[in-house]
């Protein structure tokens, strides 16, 4: 990267890292993966745009203000934190996060970083040089920039990468439909050449500051159907929605992935979980229920979990947990229509 476009990069750029660990990691793993995560950011960022967003764990949130004292005494500067008590979920700690960057003048992109050390800080520049292209390039203000995995199977393990390609199929034929009604077209021609769709639902993305203030314009719940759950598994969805839903363009560059050392979002390898996504994008995109099992029934056999008993069936309860919600608030009492998909020859 230039040296020009590096120092737009360290003043129009803020940095928000959600921080949540699981009981079972020691003090010790906790802080060495926060310092793995913030070592060098100020060689990117001025420390003043950096801030930990802490959902709900008071021994993480102890270990981070220790950081940052270390670091003011260091640095003369240090990173801000945002400390909710009671754990709400990812997507909650970055809505803190995003609301904190909008009171933040100047700042035009914002990047989400996980904490637990799978996001190498070295890609950012690359996230803002697409960003930065195609701004001038569609001369536009709503980007979502995603860091690509290159190989979501591996980083996640089968079943959970399995359900994550279903839902980024589902969520792209969704707004592509909801799109047409107002004759408007997702652009695709930045997405990544590797696949077919873009890979939502990586954690490591760049947006845009109007895509900021999208994904916080609402409340995201679409009660009593969706409630606070999707703050929890909503948030790489959410601001995908928004932000293509008002004209945004979706742009992927291929970042380095790791095997992960530790999760805490096992549940996304639950068919609710990967349900209540889909089933808030359909009732905030306004898609009906034959219209919903229209698009599940074109991708719900595509996987190869699939081809598995067990996985059939998983993906079987999917279907029903979001169309029989889709019926009941539509007031419609038929029940949901026999899955329907091709043979195979």
């Amino acid at each position: 990267m230039n040296r020009a476009l590096m120092d737009t990069l360290r003043s129009a750029v803020g940095m928000v890292i959600p921080v949540w660990f699981p009981t079972h990691l020691t003090s010790q793993q906790i802080q060495e993966s926060l310092l793995s995560t913030l070592d060098d950011c100020d060689h990117y960022l001025p420390w003043h745009h950096i801030v930990l967003a802490v959902d709900g764990d008071e021994r993480s949130y102890q270990i981070a203000r220790d950081l940052q004292a270390a670091c003011q005494q260091r640095h003369s500067t240090t990173f801000d934190i945002i400390y909710q008590a009671e754990n709400c979920g990812k997507g909650s700690a970055v809505s803190l996060g995003v609301q904190w960057f909008l009171e933040k003048e100047g700042l035009t992109y914002l990047t989400i970083r996980d904490a637990d050390g799978d996001h190498a800080l070295n890609d950012l520049p690359t996230l803002f040089r697409l960003a930065h292209h195609v701004q001038a390039a569609e001369q536009t203000d709503t980007l979502i920039i995603i860091g690509r995995r290159n190989q979501t199977h591996r980083a996640l393990g089968f079943i959970r990468g399995e359900f994550e390609a279903l839902l980024n199929r589902v969520l792209v034929e969704a707004v592509r439909f909801a799109l047409a009604r107002h004759q408007m077209i997702l652009k695709s021609q930045y997405f990544s050449l590797s696949a077919e769709y873009p890979d939502i639902h990586s954690g490591y993305k760049l947006y845009s500051r109007h895509v900021c203030e999208l994904m916080v314009r609402q409340p995201w719940e679409h009660p009593p159907w969706v409630a606070g759950e999707i703050y929890r598994y909503g948030v790489e969805a959410v601001p995908f929605i928004e932000g293509a839903l008002a004209g945004g363009i979706v742009g992927e560059v291929t970042r380095l992935t790791g095997e992960p050392r530790f999760t805490g979002h096992n549940a996304f390898a639950r068919s609710e979980t990967n349900g209540s996504v889909i089933l808030w994008t359909f009732l905030r995109l306004g898609i009906g229920p034959s219209q919903a099992a229209a698009i599940l029934d074109n991708h719900i056999s595509r996987p190869t979990l699939w081809t598995d008993p067990q996985g059939r069936e998983a993906l079987l309860q999917l279907r029903r947990y979001v169309l029989e919600r889709l019926y009941q608030a539509a007031q419609q009492p038929a029940a949901p229509p026999d899955v329907k998909t091709g043979a195979y020859f």
